[in-house]
């Protein structure tokens, strides 16, 4: 009997330290921004989530900026309090790169904005940039983030 208690004593420890969210692939990067994957490879997305409590499930497309966008996804990130950058790939142009920055550090009011939410996020995104592009806006923004494959 009291072995059984410690297993579910263990049992329970280890479901309160776990992000329940990470477990179904979403990884919040701050400021309601997540990184969302899909049910395949080449998938992931960044989205600002909608959702109002617990684990994303919703949110406005940013990257790429139309869900319908299949082909585009996630490769690597970086992200802080301030920026988010990110690296896409295309799954029908597999050469194909492009980077991103995007500006954290704005509000916006879900249950007062429709169309402007949208317009709002756009105006802090920057890209699609080539790398040479990215690495120059990148240095004037004075970012210091690097690119990492999180997916690892």
């Amino acid at each position: 009997m009291k072995g059984r208690i410690i297993f579910f004593g263990m049992l329970l420890l280890f479901f309160v330290s776990c992000n329940f969210c990470e477990l179904f692939g979403t990884y919040d990067l701050g400021n309601n921004f997540i990184l969302m994957q899909g049910d395949g490879s080449n998938e992931e997305i960044i989205i600002y989530c909608t959702t109002k409590k617990g684990c994303c499930h919703s949110g406005i497309s940013v990257i790429p900026s139309n869900p319908s966008y299949t082909d585009t996804y996630i490769e690597e990130i970086g992200y802080d309090n301030n920026w988010i950058i990110a690296k896409s790939g295309n799954k029908i142009k597999k050469d194909y790169h492009a980077y991103w920055i995007i500006k954290k550090n704005f509000k916006i009011n879900i249950d007062n904005c429709k169309d402007d939410c949208n317009k709002i996020i756009r105006n802090n995104v920057f890209g699609p940039f080539n790398n040479i592009e990215f690495t120059s806006k990148k240095n004037k923004l004075g970012i210091k983030l690097q690119l990492e494959n999180i997916f690892k």
